[in-house]
């Protein structure tokens, strides 16, 4: 009788373990279409170009949130944006520029699927100050603001000019 007990108690708990393990879902989500959405990657629409009082603004607009890396080199003077999980689409690679801040925008893909990765290439005419921000109404527009870069002598007689003036200011008046 006690294997009997025994025997019908293990009976019951592998079919209770049978249902639960056959209703339990593999790698399922709550939240299975969002999470299919952000691994999925975006696709750079444009890049605007405009020139500024300051210099130049770069608008780099794609159709997700850009997530990205921004460093710049002296030699040759340019700024390097990498755009994670995002294909250049149908920008024109190189494009001319010419103006007095920017040369040209390359834009250059990296890795497949969802490693896949762009990198803007923005060549200057000079080593010049560069900033990049993502834009707070729209994450899937990054700005950079490229400053025009100094005259060579502009410096030098900006700051002989409060030199002068002190100068003037020193010498006595004649009477």
């Amino acid at each position: 009788m006690r294997i009997q007990t025994t025997l019908s108690r293990k009976l019951v708990l592998m079919s209770l373990l049978a249902v639960f393990c056959g209703c339990a879902e593999v790698h399922s989500s709550v939240k299975g279409d969002a999470m299919a959405e952000q691994v999925k990657g975006g696709v750079l629409r444009e890049i605007k170009v405009a020139e500024t009082g300051e210099g130049a603004r770069i608008v780099l607009s794609a159709d997700r949130p850009l997530a990205y890396t921004f460093y710049k080199t002296a030699d040759p003077p340019k700024a390097v944006i990498d755009l994670a999980r995002t294909e250049p689409g149908a920008i024109a690679s190189p494009m001319e520029v010419n103006s007095d801040t920017i040369r040209r925008i390359e834009t250059v893909r990296y890795g497949e699927g969802a490693t896949a990765m762009t990198r803007v290439e923005v060549y200057l005419t000079r080593d010049t100050e560069v900033n990049a921000a993502i834009d707070a109404s729209d994450k899937g527009m990054l700005a950079l603001a490229v400053a025009r870069p100094a005259v060579a002598g502009a410096p030098a007689a900006a700051e002989a000019a409060p030199v002068a003036a002190q100068a003037r200011e020193a010498l006595p008046v004649p009477r």
